[in-house]
């Protein structure tokens, strides 16, 4: 467990937000990450002629067997993720042996509380050091890295990932009673990351009361921004475009100049989410996206993560539309490193009432985004100040 409370709760900041951040100042264009998927295929099928040569002596899991084909095929990407582990310098030995037995190791990695942090941050602090971020620009090395991400999430499915959740249960600011537990107990890690809350712990403000909007998870206010006349959003500088978020919903233009929020989950928050008005479901799908961490080394030695938004517009995410009493309202529940996996319940055509469930996240950290037409509600939730599901977070403008 955790020394402290402060040290704890840093841990928990980072890895709410630590697994999928934006990469900073648009270095990185991802808008051709889900167009080549086939590249994976061809490339992996070239390169295998060229096994021979990729470390035949060693035996190592079919994910990290995949990266040793492709840096044959491609030698330039070789040298760039051979010298962003030499600047790394965070392995026993800078060299792509000591690489590969890192990876073998992760992908049947059991997360504790103890372990969680330092080793996913180590896992993109190793390959966030090429020059110009050429591992990040390069598509088919990021489609490597959402297999690695899918892999390890179907190891955390299997009943050998739970070993280590006693250490999450027993500390206190999970708040284990608040959960719902089988008679067999949460077999898996994931199983147990999705639990459910036990009814009555999370009330929904104004149950019948339109005017109260509520919070569509538990999660920390990060703030609100303008939409503005081009569907877009300033964020220290840089545009993000909602149009781009939303990938062509047929809805995407009902919010220019609308409200624009986001708040994020900690791995100790209630992992489902909930719908924060009444009202029919006319939009709900799942964008694919990318897999994408920018960590920093401190002055200690220590590594953090940056954080920020704007990231959201880029990675893996849901999408849902409903038409409510205050117009439209677009919720995205914005899958993050290391396995971005938004999962969707609810069907286009479902009369859903204020606080019900539409889906949930498996582990990765994870955000919420949520959009409101122009002029259509007040903002009261403050920046930095924790939410329950179904706690109130704005009003409707009369």
């Amino acid at each position: 467990m955790l020394n402290n409370l402060s040290v704890r709760k840093k841990f928990l900041v980072v890895f709410g937000v630590g697994l999928m951040v934006l990469v900073v100042s648009g270095l990185i264009n991802y808008s051709n990450v889900t167009t080549d998927r086939n590249a994976w295929s061809d490339s992996s099928a070239l390169a295998a002629s060229h096994a021979s040569t990729a470390d035949a002596s060693m035996k190592h899991q079919p994910i990290v067997e995949d990266l040793i084909r492709i840096l044959e095929v491609k030698p330039e990407l070789k040298k760039a993720l051979e010298g962003s582990i030499q600047r790394a310098e965070r392995l026993d030995a800078p060299t792509l042996t000591a690489y590969y037995k890192f990876l073998d190791e992760m992908v049947t990695w059991i997360p504790t509380e103890r372990n969680l942090l330092p080793k996913l941050l180590e896992f993109y602090y190793l390959i966030d050091q090429s020059p110009d971020a050429k591992l990040q620009k390069d598509d088919l090395f990021q489609q490597w890295t959402l297999q690695f991400a899918e892999n390890w999430g179907n190891f955390l499915d299997t009943t050998e990932s739970a070993k280590g959740l006693e250490t999450f249960y027993t500390d206190p600011i999970f708040h284990i009673d608040d959960y719902m537990k089988a008679p067999s107990g949460w077999l898996t890690f994931n199983q147990w990351f999705a639990r459910h809350v036990r009814p009555g712990k999370r009330p929904v403000d104004g149950l019948c009361d339109d005017s109260v909007i509520v919070s569509p998870a538990d999660s920390v206010f990060q703030g609100q921004w303008k939409i503005d006349e081009d569907s877009k959003i300033t964020v220290k500088g840089l545009k993000w475009s909602v149009h781009k978020l939303l990938d062509g919903s047929p809805f995407k233009d009902r919010f220019k100049r609308g409200t624009f929020v986001h708040m994020f989950l900690n791995v100790n928050d209630y992992h489902r989410y909930h719908v924060p008005v009444r009202g029919i479901v006319r939009e709900i799908r799942k964008i694919p996206g990318k897999v994408v961490l920018d960590v920093i080394k401190k002055e200690d030695g220590s590594l953090d993560v940056a954080d920020g938004t704007g990231y959201q517009f880029t990675q893996d995410r849901g999408l849902v539309v409903i038409e409510s009493p205050i117009g439209l309202v677009a919720v995205l529940p914005i899958g993050m490193a290391q396995v971005s996996s938004a999962n969707l319940t609810a069907q286009v055509g479902s009369r859903l009432a204020k606080g019900e469930e539409f889906g949930y996240f498996t582990f990765g950290g994870s955000d919420i985004v949520v959009m409101f037409e122009e002029d259509k509600v007040k903002i009261t939730a403050q920046v930095g100040t924790h939410y329950n599901q179904g706690r109130t977070i704005a009003t409707r403008v009369k």
